[in-house]
């Protein structure tokens, strides 16, 4: 009698399915002892693993102290930070435009634990730096592992709501309280109180966080207006916070950040961005922040005023005149409460803006920015222009006899501002 051939093929079971072989269950047993062995012997291998390569590397507590100091008076600052296990640390200082200013050590050994770092305000080439934010990142090596501490990665650009400003004239300063450690834009005028921006006090300049004070006299620019004693609504303030330990040096009066970084041909290396993935959502991002610090600035421009008589005077092209007017002072940029004021008579006046310095010229056209214009807090014309100078012809018609304040502003659409202020005279009626 023969068999069934699912007797004969012991790898064919009765229903039809694989059934494995006797010798096949050995070979998988075989394999299963060996993937345990293994896997005993590599927690053995990881728990003999000195705990500088066995533990998950993090860089923590990292804080500064004090949050500002004078580097030009001998004073430096510490930067501490946890290791939780030892490792080789590399910490670097780079400027607000993220350049890189020094290795402030390089793959140094440093145990778990507490860390410090000391800083005294010098770049690589012993130069102090000047008045600015300067972020710092920490690196850390171990074997194969490398950890990073990105400041920017968790915060940094988001908007700043400045709390409690008030300008005190006894005192003649303005206070104000940040809720973090920011840069700040004030300015007098503005907008919100429905008149012209009069004079930058802070032009997005790093401040700690806490109570601040600003000097102010209550002036504009030209020290034609002052400010009345009550009159809050004249100060402007916005803010945007800047990347977490951020360091804020203060005393340095004989440089500013400008010419230190267009000057210095060192600045070649920058520390990458931060990858879009990896930016810190936090709400409303400033617009300002993506600006280079260094472009944070404000503009001298000249204000001439004459009249237009007869049929001979200067049209005011808005294309600008090959002519300086004459029998008018420009805008020195500084107080000018001297400078007499502007007789006027007839029904028009020719006003010529420029931007005297070459440099700041090219600045401004090359971004284009608004012409606008008060009088007497009373907006008179606002209009986007490429190029200077601009001759405007003002109608006189509807002001009465008397003095008047005349004021320009030229607003870049980078938030640069110039402005100028005119005492200006109406000696008789318009004909």
């Amino acid at each position: 009698m023969s068999l069934p051939d699912t007797f004969r093929r012991p790898d064919v079971r009765a229903d039809g399915l694989c059934a494995a072989p006797a010798h096949r269950w050995c070979l998988m047993g075989h394999v299963v002892a060996i993937l345990l062995l293994l896997g005993i012997s590599s927690l053995a291998a990881e728990a003999a693993r000195p705990v500088s390569e066995a533990a998950d590397w993090a860089i923590s507590h990292v804080q500064i102290e004090p949050p500002a100091f004078n580097p030009t008076a001998g004073q430096s600052i510490k930067i501490h930070y946890h290791l939780s296990a030892s490792a080789d640390v590399t910490l670097t200082i780079y400027g607000p435009n993220r350049e890189l200013l020094r290795e402030l050590i390089a793959d140094v050994p440093r145990a778990a634990g507490h860390n410090a770092e000391e800083w005294g305000g010098r770049d690589v080439a012993g130069v102090t730096v000047p008045d600015e934010a300067y972020f710092f990142i920490i690196t850390t090596q171990a074997g194969k592992r490398k950890t990073v501490y990105d400041p920017r990665r968790h915060c940094g650009g988001e908007c700043v709501i400045p709390k409690d400003c008030k300008w005190v004239p006894e005192n003649q300063v303005v206070n104000y309280v940040l809720p973090k450690a920011s840069r700040v834009i004030l300015r007098s005028g503005g907008r919100l109180s429905g008149g012209p921006l009069l004079r930058t006090l802070v032009n997005w300049e790093p401040r700690p966080r806490g109570a601040c004070s600003e000097p102010w006299d209550g002036l504009d620019s030209d020290g034609v207006r002052k400010m009345a004693p009550n009159d809050n609504g004249g100060i402007s303030i916005a803010a945007f916070a800047l990347p977490g330990n951020s360091i804020i040096t203060t005393g340095n009066c004989k440089l500013t950040y400008r010419d230190y970084y267009l000057n210095k041909g060192r600045f070649r290396f920058h520390t990458p961005t931060v990858p879009r993935a990896e930016r810190p959502r936090h709400g409303l991002t400033s617009p300002y922040s993506v600006i280079p610090v260094h472009l944070h600035k404000d503009i001298a421009i000249s204000l001439n005023v004459v009249p237009l008589v007869g049929d001979g005077a200067v049209t005011g092209s808005s294309h600008g005149a090959s002519s300086q007017p004459a029998g008018t002072q420009p805008s020195s940029g500084k107080s000018a409460s001297k400078l007499p004021a502007v007789s006027l008579s007839g029904d028009r006046a020719l006003l010529r803006i420029d931007i005297p310095d070459r440099t700041e010229r090219m600045f401004m056209t090359n971004q284009r920015f608004d012409l606008v214009v008060y009088v007497d807090n009373r907006l008179i014309i606002e209009a986007e222009y490429g190029h200077v100078p601009i001759d405007w012809e003002w109608d006189l018609g509807g002001l009465e006899p008397g003095k008047h304040v005349l004021t320009v502003n030229l607003a870049g659409f980078r938030g640069n501002l110039g402005t100028a202020s005119r005492l200006v005279e109406i000696v008789q009626g318009p004909k």
